[in-house]
């Protein structure tokens, strides 16, 4: 019996040594902190953890991917050991995302034009569901948007946009 136990020890391999991480030091840049809370960060496939503006991960000998996730912001970067050793501190930067604008209980047929809008969204006249995402850049962008519908007194309304979803509510004068 002694013997067999001895043999199935020698015979099975050892395991392979843990590979040595590195502690890496990595900050947040490009969004408001007090935003950072309603985000995650995808460490590799898939840990998740709540998003804080400087953070330590281990780094082992394979690159890893971070992802910043959220409805407003979005970053995405590989990490390697070799970056992380040789930095105190690796970036992540976060852009924020384009403000997608929605009109709850329009009057029908309402178009909307907003001249100052980059990209397509300032192009031309829009039906209110149609309206393109508007590019961001930071995290608020105030436009002026021309709001039009049959039976109603064209409004000029001024909205400030952020990055991700926005509500506007409209009240046309009926002719």
């Amino acid at each position: 019996m002694f013997g067999l136990a001895f043999l199935v020890w020698w015979l099975v391999p050892d395991p392979p040594p843990p590979v040595a991480t590195v502690a890496c030091h990595v900050e947040i840049t490009g969004m408001p902190v007090a935003l950072m809370r309603h985000h995650r960060l995808v460490v590799g496939a898939d840990d998740e953890r709540p998003l804080e503006r400087r953070m330590t991960l281990d780094v082992g000998d394979e690159a890893l991917r971070l992802r910043v996730l959220g409805l407003r912001y979005h970053g995405d970067r590989w990490v390697s050991r070799q970056e992380c050793e040789a930095a105190p501190r690796v970036v992540l930067p976060v852009q924020p995302l384009p403000a997608r604008v929605v009109f709850p209980c329009p009057p029908r047929g309402l178009t909307v034009a907003c001249p100052g809008c980059p990209g397509e969204a300032g192009t031309r006249v829009y039906l209110a569901e149609e309206l393109p995402p508007v590019d961001m850049d930071a995290w608020s962008r105030e436009v002026t948007l021309v709001l039009r519908a049959p039976g109603y007194h064209r409004q000029e309304l001024r909205v400030e946009l952020h990055p991700g979803p926005n509500s506007v509510h409209v009240e046309l004068e009926a002719l």
